[in-house]
């Protein structure tokens, strides 16, 4: 996607609850695309039934959050986390919804805006993912942004006949502080970065 044409658009996040049946339908449908399924841990095709089930366990459950990520009126993303509060920890991940955002830079953006909810608004001690390392690229992009790997999960998870190792990756604030800048200089190129809404937690 042109640069140009990102930069043109604000971009915010809004909890998938505050949605309606549309974008909880479409939440679905954009979790069961191949080229996102195939770097899931979990590759079935969701049904209708799982969904909903899903649904109403994300409205009981208020340390999980699933936000829709628009770049003006257009969907182009999936954010989500678990924050721990007993730990004071939060884990997280995203996916694009079309293949005409990869390598658009927005999943950077996703990355950028979630790392600064997670320090500055819930406070949290640290922040951690999981990618199956055969996902070089997101491996690779976490470690720019200042995560340190803290171990590999060998064989962790069963993915059709072959078993996925697993890349546990982590950053603290004060890591992120001082990584924070530099990413921001790279994201100027990608979007307006004063048009970025905040995260507004449901915490």
């Amino acid at each position: 996607m042109d640069n140009d044409k990102l930069k043109d658009g604000y971009v915010n996040y809004i909890n998938i609850l505050e949605l309606d049946n549309i974008y909880i339908d479409k939440l679905r449908n954009w979790r069961n695309q191949d080229f996102v399924r195939k770097r899931m841990f979990n590759q079935e095709i969701i049904t209708e039934e799982e969904h909903a089930r899903f649904i109403e366990h994300l409205r009981n459950n208020s340390e999980k959050s699933y936000y829709i990520c628009f770049l003006g009126s257009r969907p182009f993303g999936v954010l989500c986390y678990d924050f721990y509060k007993k730990n004071n920890n939060l884990e997280f991940g995203y996916y694009l919804v079309e293949q005409e955002f990869i390598n658009s830079g927005l999943g950077i953006v996703m990355e950028y805006s979630l790392l600064n909810h997670a320090f500055y608004d819930l406070k949290v001690n640290k922040v951690f993912c999981r990618t199956m390392s055969s996902n070089e690229k997101v491996v690779h992009l976490h470690t720019n942004f200042g995560f340190v790997t803290e171990g590999i999960l060998k064989q962790h998870v069963k993915i059709n006949d072959s078993y996925e190792d697993i890349t546990l990756q982590a950053i603290t604030e004060s890591i992120w502080a001082q990584n924070k800048v530099k990413i921001e200089k790279y994201m100027r190129v990608i979007v307006d970065i004063d048009k970025i809404s905040p995260i507004t937690g449901r915490c």
